[in-house]
């Protein structure tokens, strides 16, 4: 979807529901996420992937919204991201090292 219709529902959302209302639906649609991956971990079907995908569009439209909402940079997140992954790539060398001694 193009960024600026994003955007402009984003700003609707806002203005009609406001940001508490948003953030509670965040909190449900995390556990609605939370609740498929459980099913997929109980019954390993396929149909249950196709909750999880659909319950990870829910989660990343709440959470564009949200940080829509918030006025949260992609910057900032990026960044974030980047020393976060940089942990992991750290952790998972020295793991690596541990478990060939």
């Amino acid at each position: 979807m193009a960024e600026f219709f994003k955007k402009i529902i984003f700003k609707k959302a806002k203005s009609f529901w406001g940001a508490d209302i948003q953030l509670n639906m965040l909190v449900e649609e995390l556990g609605e996420l939370i609740v498929a991956i459980m099913h997929y971990k109980r019954h390993n079907r396929p149909e249950t992937i196709d909750d999880i995908k659909e319950e990870i569009a829910d989660v990343t439209l709440m959470l564009d919204q949200i940080r829509f909402m918030l006025e949260i940079k992609d910057s900032d997140i990026n960044e974030i991201i980047t020393e976060k992954l940089t942990r992991t790539f750290k952790r998972l060398q020295m793991e690596e090292k541990l478990a060939k001694q």
